[in-house]
């Protein structure tokens, strides 16, 4: 059990599917649907806590701003830094003011709260201004928080391994240091991407005329070491901020929380800003102003960010080319209890068109596929392989069926066959000496 799933407690946003792209041989985590016709990722959409103006928590559409009041988190607390655990089961957060880490339900009650220890001191730790993310092994969360002097920024990993209603024990990791100017980087929204393990920070940064501007930082969560992508390059200075990364593509989001002058919509009134940002340049991409899906009034407040993936969807029109090898998978003679893995190869012999497959679930429940991932995309001429587990539960023949589906319009599902024997366990002999 992970520490996230220690701290399960239930009740949370509803988890869409995460599927990936099938790519060269092995199963990337997402789709690179930025740069290739590889179907749509549908459905994402950010979760924020209007932490400075009403802790108001919404639904953000992330085509268009648009944002959905979900419900109202008690004012007792004040959350900045949020995040999903990696099964998007789970939303935490970091209350600023009373040091303490929640969880929260889909409508921003708090199942949780619990104080924040630093193991060396015995004493909670001072949160302010603080980025929150899973670490790339899924179980430490990360957590940012800012000293009082506003610049120093530490680096901390949580233990959730005990579970809710008990202290959460803080591990001080390193100061976050800019490995440019080798100055503190000032951090506040932190995300991880799982396809990658790649840990991101929303800074600030001077620029060579003293004057400051907003990037995004690739963190080494072991050292602390933040190595800045570039200027994000927006119109506006972002004072405070949240940042996450959505799992089906890869792309960086951030959002403003409205404080900066510059920070305002058409007439001059504040608004927080829901942004993309290229991972590899930390260029700004779409910019949209936050606004209420009912009354298009201008929202702020905002300094915290969290993504729930959305689906990989088929492409509509047809294309790529389909070939499966290894359509009738015999499994031999396996005793009850025990079992043997065989495999099949999924390829697209197209030249130039992608190939969307979508693998289904055996018909028979002694087989299950072993692939974490089972629908995705394949390039031109790009492979897979998906292995098939057989464990039967009882004896006698066992035959199952795995069907494709697929872009390619003219072959249309294949079928792999699963066929295997079950056999009563042997029996084991133990040997004894004579007995006189």
């Amino acid at each position: 059990m992970t520490g996230a799933q220690a701290r399960k407690t239930g009740g949370l946003l509803t988890a869409l599917t995460l599927t990936a792209a099938l790519v060269g041989g092995g199963l990337s985590a997402r789709p690179s649907n930025a740069a290739h016709p590889r179907g749509t990722t549908t459905g994402s959409r950010a979760i924020s806590i209007a932490s400075d103006v009403d802790n108001g928590m919404y639904s953000i559409d992330l085509t268009t701003g648009e944002a959905t009041l979900l419900g109202v988190v008690d004012f007792q607390y004040n959350p900045e830094g949020i995040t999903f655990d990696p099964t998007f089961t789970n939303l935490f957060a970091v209350d600023s003011d009373a040091d303490l880490l929640l969880t929260l339900n889909d409508i921003g009650e708090v199942l949780s709260a619990d104080p924040i220890i630093d193991v060396d001191t015995g004493l909670p730790v001072d949160v302010d201004d603080a980025g929150l993310t899973f670490a790339p092994d899924g179980v430490t969360l990360l957590m940012a928080t800012t000293d009082s002097d506003g610049v120093t920024v530490r680096l901390w990993a949580l233990d959730l391994s005990g579970g809710p209603g008990v202290d959460v024990p803080a591990t001080f990791i390193e100061f976050l240091t800019d490995t440019v100017t080798f100055g503190d980087a000032e951090i506040d929204g932190l995300g991880t991407d799982p396809a990658t393990g790649t840990v991101y920070g929303l800074g600030t940064e001077d620029n060579d005329s003293g004057t400051p501007v907003n990037e995004v930082f690739i963190i080494d969560p072991t050292t602390g070491d933040a190595t800045p992508l570039g200027d994000l390059g927006l119109p506006f200075f972002i004072a405070d901020g949240g940042l996450d990364v959505d799992p089906t593509d890869g792309l960086i989001w951030g959002i403003s929380d409205g404080e900066d002058p510059t920070d305002v919509d058409g007439v001059g009134d504040p608004v927080s800003h829901l942004f993309s940002v290229d991972p590899t340049t930390g260029l700004a991409l779409t910019v949209l102003e936050v606004h209420d899906i009912d009354t298009g009034a201008s929202l702020s407040g905002f300094e915290n960010l969290a993504i729930i993936p959305g689906e990989v969807q088929p492409p509509d029109e047809c294309s790529g080319a389909i070939q499966v090898r290894g359509q009738k998978l015999k499994f031999g003679t396996v005793q009850v209890g025990r079992g043997h893995t065989r495999s099949f190869q999924i390829k697209n012999v197209s030249d130039d068109e992608d190939l969307f497959v979508s693998v289904g679930e055996p018909s028979n429940d002694a087989f299950f596929i072993l692939n974490e991932e089972t629908e995705g995309t394949l390039g031109p001429g790009e492979r897979v392989i998906i292995a098939v587990r057989f464990e039967p539960g009882g004896r006698g023949k066992h035959k199952g069926s795995i069907t494709i589906s697929s872009s390619d319009c003219d072959k249309g599902d294949q079928e792999v066959k699963l066929v295997g024997d079950a056999v009563r366990p042997k029996k084991r002999h133990h040997g004894g000496g004579n007995k006189k």
